[in-house]
């Protein structure tokens, strides 16, 4: 093979690569630029339009001719064949995700991606791993809500508003509230807490950061001016920060269990230095661990009932005992 056919060959291939799907198009002076981006310097735009052209014959390619300068795409139902077969678990990956980050995706980047799904739907049909995707399951270890219903439109403009960090006027409803207010608000990010999503951001005028839930936006409008991100704001960050409960500090947590209640934590330790002693009394342990007092100790505690009983810190043990006398008095019989 010559080097001029060489170069030809990976400037066609390049091209193929950087061409959208329909509904998405490109001009064949958008298509030139990207590739000079890919290091076709000395490329110039009559070359790309007689390879346009070329390909156009060979592969499933659209021009629209309606409009001026032409735009090119590949056609909705395109044959993907041609391009590098996905690996098993590269198939499973895009499924995956396909199957678990609908709502997290926005709606455009799920579009561009559908030809991805329908290729590793199509290259895993007929092997082993064909439905894997479906014999892989994420069960929560809490109690589980119904998600609240997420207007398409809202999630839409949120994502939107998002990706091209424009400002988003929105009607909000705070919680327990009937009628809602209209803001102009700067988004900053999504934090998602459960079933429930929320947009961080500011209210126009303010810098005190904010999370809205999605199912409480509605009317939701994106602007065309730019959002602004208070000084010194770092997203990943404020997330974790955010996500976190109250912490009351380390204490060592010291607690007797039934036996099977704890079988568990021989597997899944509650700490790094967790020890599980057997006691003299049969089918009992005690467990000692150095963990964080929060609200998340307290609500997992509380999930044994009389299957635990806590022993120190001191303080923790009289509120695990108040609450234990509290829940007595409504099951009493009376």
């Amino acid at each position: 093979m010559s080097r001029k056919t060489a170069e030809t060959l990976k400037r066609q291939w390049d091209m193929l690569r950087i061409i959208p799907q329909e509904p998405r198009s490109m001009t064949a002076s958008q298509i030139h630029d990207a590739l000079v981006q890919r290091d076709h310097s000395d490329l110039d735009k009559r070359t790309v339009e007689r390879d346009l052209k070329s390909l156009l014959e060979k592969f499933d390619l659209h021009v629209d001719k309606t409009e001026k300068p032409f735009l090119w795409s590949w056609r909705k139902d395109a044959n993907f064949h041609y391009k590098p077969k996905l690996s098993d678990s590269q198939g499973i990956a895009l499924l995956l995700a396909q199957a678990h980050l609908r709502t997290l995706l926005p709606p455009q980047v799920q579009r561009d991606l559908q030809p991805w799904f329908q290729m590793a739907h199509r290259e895993l049909s007929s092997g082993a791993w064909r439905d894997g995707h479906q014999r892989t399951a994420v069960i929560p270890s809490a109690m589980l809500l119904k998600a609240p219903v997420l207007d398409d439109d809202v999630l839409h403009d949120v994502h939107d508003a998002l990706g091209k960090r424009r400002q988003l006027t929105a009607t909000y409803r705070s919680k327990g509230a009937r009628e809602g207010r209209r803001s102009v608000l700067h988004p900053l990010g999504l934090v998602v807490r459960g079933q429930i999503h929320y947009l961080a951001c500011t209210f126009n005028g303010y810098e005190d950061v904010r999370q809205l839930a999605l199912h409480r936006l509605s009317q939701t409008e994106v602007g065309t001016s730019m959002s602004t991100v208070p000084k010194g704001f770092d997203f990943e960050r404020y997330a974790i920060e955010s996500g976190r409960y109250e912490s009351e500090g380390q204490v060592e947590l010291v607690a007797r269990f039934r036996s099977a209640a704890a079988e568990h934590l021989r597997e899944t330790p509650l700490a790094a230095d967790q020890t599980l002693r057997e006691l003299s009394e049969p089918g009992t342990v005690e467990l000692t661990a150095t963990v964080t007092l929060d609200q998340p100790l307290r609500w997992w505690l509380r999930g044994f009932g009389s299957q635990v009983e806590v022993l120190a810190p001191a303080a923790l043990r009289a509120e695990m005992r108040a609450d234990a006398e509290v829940s007595a008095s409504a099951y009493s019989v009376g």
